[in-house]
């Protein structure tokens, strides 16, 4: 029995997206291949192909195959993600990506803005004002019927009304609430998360992981956090602080955490803490030397160009040291999670294959036995454009299961 306040409308968009969803997710269809599959009606299956072919969310292809008593030769259909466009942000600590994506969250048109240190929030909204208005203005230059914007950052995100509640690595975000502004000037839908929930979704989406069950996307810049899929369904927590696994004390009297806590994971194996701890030895090695006096700090590149000359203090440091410290809440989210993957993001993934193999063999040294051979630990293969991409699966996903947003209609076609 279907509900008394499901409207007739309401049948017909969830059959819409049904329908789309089965030809995005099986590549090459014919309307016969639908009928039979979804079971609606010929003429249903016709209408709803030709609406969607009118409007660009799916293209025809070619001719398939005859069938064996000779009869007429199908058309294919294929989803096409150019037919309308989404907008996806990333607000770091050091700057703010915008991009132009279609529905498979290929960048088409990206435009970036770095941020000063403590930088002010009026500033920094007027920096996503802009850089958005580029978007859109590149979206109505290309012809780009616009549906929606994901947006990611740092801290604890009430998904359900956009407000940053907390972030440790740059509280100037706490208590602002993104959307509204643009959901009025645009009239379009806006999604805002946690930076590391969107690099889950975007792993899930277009990344390593795919139907993978349980997997923990791990983030490790200035600080560690985690975006955690548990039977395929992202986990926000009770408060929506679910994946702040860079909290999680791993020695009792170590370095004081920007939260009050001492010997937080983050303070001992993050990208900043890694940077920082090869500050401290740079005297011991001469590239490192050279390149703290020109630049007065160290970046990932000088550490990755001191791997590539040999440099022993930063094979020690880089390489031994911080798998055994990185190991140690990796041991730990094993055991506890039990996940068919781990898929690590951040700048850190520059230092390659001999840090990887290393994390792997501790943590399979480690952890208990059974999740230890269950999990697969891998550096993502999404780029520098991870976080873009992780914003825009926001989108795409949220689009996905609000029909309503979805097929919003195109005045202009």
């Amino acid at each position: 029995m279907l509900p008394q306040t499901l409207r007739t409308t309401d049948i017909r968009l969830s059959n819409k997206l049904h329908l789309l969803q089965f030809v995005r997710q099986r590549g090459e269809v014919t309307k016969p291949e639908i009928e039979k599959q979804l079971g609606f009606s010929a003429p249903t299956v016709s209408t709803l192909i030709d609406e969607m072919v009118h409007e660009g969310f799916i293209k025809y292809k070619g001719m398939g195959s005859s069938t064996g008593q000779g009869g007429k030769r199908p058309k294919i259909f294929t989803f096409n993600p150019t037919g309308r466009g989404i907008i996806g942000i990333h607000i770091g600590v050091r700057s703010i990506q915008a991009a132009l994506m279609d529905l498979e969250a290929n960048i088409l048109f990206r435009v970036d803005c770095p941020l000063k240190p403590k930088v002010q929030i009026h500033t920094m909204m007027s920096i996503l004002d802009s850089l958005i208005k580029e978007c859109v203005d590149e979206a109505r230059r290309r012809h780009i019927f616009l549906l929606g914007i994901g947006l990611g950052c740092p801290g604890v995100v009430d998904f359900k009304t956009g407000k940053v509640l907390r972030s440790i690595n740059m509280p100037v975000l706490e208590q602002e609430s993104f959307g509204d502004i643009w959901i009025k000037e645009y009239d379009i839908p806006a999604w805002i998360d946690n930076e590391c929930n969107n690099l889950a979704l975007g792993e899930k989406w277009f990344g390593l992981t795919g139907a993978a069950g349980t997997t923990l996307n791990l983030l490790t810049e200035e600080g560690i956090g985690a975006g955690i899929i548990i039977d395929e369904q992202l986990i926000r927590g009770a408060s929506n602080s679910f994946g702040e696994v860079g909290h999680m004390v791993i020695e009792r009297d170590g370095a004081q955490c920007h939260c009050g806590n001492r010997g937080c994971w983050e303070m001992h194996s993050s990208t900043s803490a890694l940077l920082s701890l090869l500050e401290k030895y740079a005297n011991q090695s001469a590239i490192l030397t050279e390149a703290l006096e020109q630049n007065g700090e160290l970046t990932m590149d000088d550490i990755v160009n001191a791997l590539e000359a040999d440099d022993k203090v930063t094979q020690s440091i880089a390489i031994k040291e911080l798998s055994i410290s990185l190991s140690i809440g990796l041991t730990n989210l094993v055991n506890i999670f039990n996940p068919d993957a781990i898929i690590v993001h951040g700048e850190m993934t520059r230092l390659g294959a001999p840090l990887l193999s290393e994390l792997r063999r501790i943590v399979k040294e480690q952890a208990l036995p059974i999740s230890a051979e269950q999990v697969h630990i891998a550096f993502s293969e999404l780029g520098e454009e991870a976080h873009l991409i992780g914003a825009g699966a926001l989108c795409i996903k949220e689009l996905f299961e609000f029909p309503e947003a979805l097929f919003r209609k195109d005045e202009t076609i």
